[in-house]
């Protein structure tokens, strides 16, 4: 056995010997991480999750069918020439709810992402239904 297998054995066998030494020391690491956290440079990690923005609109009293002819498509069809967009899933549902989830590739500024989705918004609101127009159309980070 060399001399650092031997200093491990020696430190191993302390806080087996010593299980109180062995969770006051996990309680002080656990307590210094607590302190720590506030303190560090989360700005500077890269984002894990894509940025999304959130498109929704309602045509009450439409069925599911005339909410994808007359909401949807206008609105995905802008949407697709929006810079920085990966791709998008949108559901339409039976009391005339339409909802789109865009996801936009990672490093995409969000801000400016969310001004080129209003944008292409504004240029599909001319071709909704007019309850929809007066309704509005909601865009969220």
């Amino acid at each position: 056995m060399s001399a650092t297998d031997r200093q491990l054995s020696s430190l191993s066998r302390v806080f087996i010997e010593r299980p109180r030494l062995a969770a006051v020391v996990a309680i002080v690491m656990v307590v210094a991480g607590i302190i720590a956290l506030p303190h560090l440079a989360m700005e500077e990690f890269p984002e894990i999750a894509p940025p999304q923005i959130y498109v929704s609109a309602n045509y009450a009293g439409a069925d599911t069918q005339s909410v994808i002819e007359t909401v949807a498509t206008p609105i995905e069809d802008e949407l697709n020439v929006v810079e920085g967009l990966s791709y998008y899933t949108s559901t339409c549902d039976s009391l005339g709810g339409y909802s789109c989830t865009l996801t936009f590739t990672s490093g995409t500024n969000l801000d400016l992402a969310m001004v080129n989705v209003q944008n292409a918004v504004k240029r599909a609101e001319p071709l909704l239904p007019s309850e929809v127009q007066r309704t509005g159309v909601d865009v969220a980070k």
